[in-house]
């Protein structure tokens, strides 16, 4: 009866869930009517308070929706609940009525009979021997002596063994009175607690003060500083703790230690100990803020000679002071000849000073002065620069000399020989003159000058390094072919084919390869240049490094009007004369002309490009 009547209250629940559901349909499909007929009649515009009243019967609309929701998941929870409670109870009944209650009497004997099991196994593993494997011997008429370690019996007779602190073994090699589990698991560890046990008060503390103070000693001898430790002792600790120190990011497996001190390492005496001649003599009068006029050879070590005095000025100096004064200027000022040379300086200068935390500026050709305004700008301690691009750049505001007072003139002589004299004088000029240094007895004596320079009362300093003596080149006399229109027309184009003007960067790169030690065939293979082009880049390189007559880098040269009208003129009578003819045309005469004036004189004139293509004559240009 209780069956069917369940039944039937779950027909009824399932009729009522289907006529809700038929019902919810229903009411879904009228709503979706309704929109349609409303979006087909024409829209209705609805005031703010219509739409108000929409938003919250739309609103009661939904929390009623909600609440009967939850309300209908709470009924049938509650009625699943209710069946599960009514078979629970069912099943309990039934068992009981099968089987009944599980006498006690059956329940004991399952514990006995675990019981008697768990001593028979224990009984067991004390009786048991420990199988061994049976050897094969070679002979056995020979007697071999074998026993079970066990067995022997010298403790019972031997005194020695007679102290308090001998483990009495009694049965297989096991203590009486104890778990042999317990000693099976770990005999070393077991064995080592019971002699500390039976060891007395005193001699218990006496064993742990030692441990104690091993332990204090370890610790502090692994915890010394890399300092006091040496070279071998250094553990992968030490090293990260010496490159945090001086910051010293590391990328790699396997990294050695870092150098302490040159005295560690065996390296060459004469790399640590023999410097150069103008080094050994310049740097001692560098340290005692004089002036210096230095003669050396090329690779003497003239960058370092100068560079190593004024880093150590500029370290002397306040840090506060410098960041404080980064608007004034620069402290130093180094000039070379050429941009190749004032590259070499800056890669030395950042070598040395980078690890101090001096900044160097390079004012060169080939980099854009926005760039290079905006570096001088942030600040710096030292620039680089040929003579012309730093008139450039103080004119034009991007730099102020207020603070300089260190001047370096690297190659001197071949500066005053292509005609930097006066562009050297007139950048002194815009250092003041309380920066220079006064010419009498008081500013040559060594121990006035540094009380001075402490007191901060004259801080001044100007050096002049004059590295080489200008290379003198005799005249070269060429013996020129005179050609046709048409060969000159065939002339022109194929060096406008071979001789095509490079980047900057293109020219830099072969001059470096050069130095490495590459050879004209491996340069072209390697950057895709034609050789004729990469001997061309080199000889005009060994020119510069060799002769006087260099050009102006970063200046226009200041032509006379008889020069101008030269360059007319040869223009005017060979049309397809190149720039290179023109260059050598002037040098004739005693004026070094740069091909960028040359070929501004000729656009200027109608002489270049296009114009000079209809083979203009005297008469139409004058």
């Amino acid at each position: 009866k209780d069956k069917e009547s369940e039944k039937e209250h779950d027909r009824d629940k399932d009729r009522e869930r289907g006529r809700k559901d038929i019902h919810r349909r229903d009411k879904n499909h009228s709503k979706k009517s309704r929109c349609v007929g409303l979006s087909q009649t024409a829209p209705k515009f609805l005031s703010k308070a219509e739409r108000e009243a929409e938003a919250l019967k739309r609103r009661q609309q939904q929390t009623e929706e909600r609440k009967n929701t939850i309300d209908e998941d709470r009924k049938k929870r509650r009625i699943f609940q209710d069946i599960g409670r009514k078979m629970m109870e069912r099943r309990e009944r039934m068992e009981r009525e099968n089987n009944g209650d599980q006498a006690d009497d059956g329940r004991q004997k399952i514990r006995e009979r675990k019981d008697k099991g768990k001593e028979l196994q224990a009984i067991k593993v004390s009786l048991e021997i420990e199988k061994r494997w049976r050897t094969r011997h070679l002979n056995d008429r020979k007697f071999v002596f074998e026993g079970d370690a066990s067995e022997d019996t010298s403790t019972d007779y031997n005194p020695i063994y007679k102290e308090k602190h001998q483990v009495q073994l009694y049965g297989r090699g096991f203590i009486a009175g104890i778990d042999l589990k317990q000693q099976k698991r770990d005999p070393s560890h077991f064995y080592v607690n019971m002699m500390e046990t039976r060891r007395t008060l005193e001699e218990q503390e006496e064993v742990r003060l030692k441990k104690v103070w091993k332990k204090e000693a370890k610790q502090w001898w692994d915890d010394r500083h890399w300092s006091q430790k040496k070279l071998e002792e250094m553990a992968d600790r030490d090293g990260r703790i010496f490159r945090e120190d001086y910051s010293i990011p590391t990328k790699g497996g396997k990294i050695p230690h870092p150098i302490r001190n040159w005295k560690e390492y065996n390296l060459p005496p004469h790399i640590v100990e023999d410097p150069t001649p103008i080094q050994r003599q310049a740097i001692s009068i560098g340290l005692q803020n004089r002036d210096i006029i230095g003669v050396a050879e090329t690779g003497s070590g003239k960058t370092a000679a100068f560079l190593i005095p004024l880093l150590v000025w500029i370290t002397t100096l306040p840090k506060d002071e410098r960041m404080e004064d980064s608007d004034q200027g620069p402290y130093a000022v180094i000039l070379a000849p050429t941009r190749e040379l004032a590259q070499q300086i800056e890669e030395e200068t950042l070598k040395f000073g980078k690890p101090l935390g001096i900044c160097t500026v390079a004012v060169i050709g080939g980099i854009s002065r926005e760039d290079q305004g905006f570096r001088l700008r942030m600040g710096c301690e030292i620039v680089i620069a040929t003579p012309g691009h730093l008139i450039d750049v103080v004119e034009n505001r991007y730099l102020v000399l207020g603070h300089c007072t260190y001047v370096v003139l690297d190659k001197a002589d071949p500066m005053i020989d292509i005609g930097f004299k006066p562009d050297v004088q007139n950048i002194l000029e815009y250092i003041p003159v309380t920066n220079q240094k006064l010419d009498t007895d008081e500013a040559e004596d060594p121990e006035k000058m540094k009380m001075n320079f402490e007191m901060g009362k004259h801080k001044y300093r100007q050096v002049t390094d004059c590295s080489t003596h200008s290379a003198t080149v005799g005249d070269v006399q060429c013996l020129a072919k005179v050609f046709g229109p048409l060969e000159l027309c065939d002339l022109f184009a194929e060096s406008i084919m071979k001789n095509k003007e490079h980047t900057r960067q293109d020219r830099d790169i072969v001059v470096k390869k050069f130095k490495a030690g590459f050879g004209y065939k491996n340069i072209s293979q390697a950057l895709n240049i034609p050789r004729s082009t990469v001997q061309a880049i080199i000889l005009k390189w060994k020119e510069y490094q060799t002769t006087a007559n260099l050009p102006r880098p970063g200046r226009p040269s200041k032509l006379s009007a008889h020069t101008r009208k030269r360059l007319i003129r040869d223009a005017a009578k060979r049309p397809m004369i190149t720039l290179d003819e023109l260059q050598r045309s002037t040098a004739e005469v005693g004026d070094s002309v740069h091909r960028t004036t040359i070929s501004r004189i000729l656009h200027k004139s109608g002489l270049y490009g296009r114009v000079a293509r209809r083979k203009p004559f005297l008469k139409d240009i004058l």
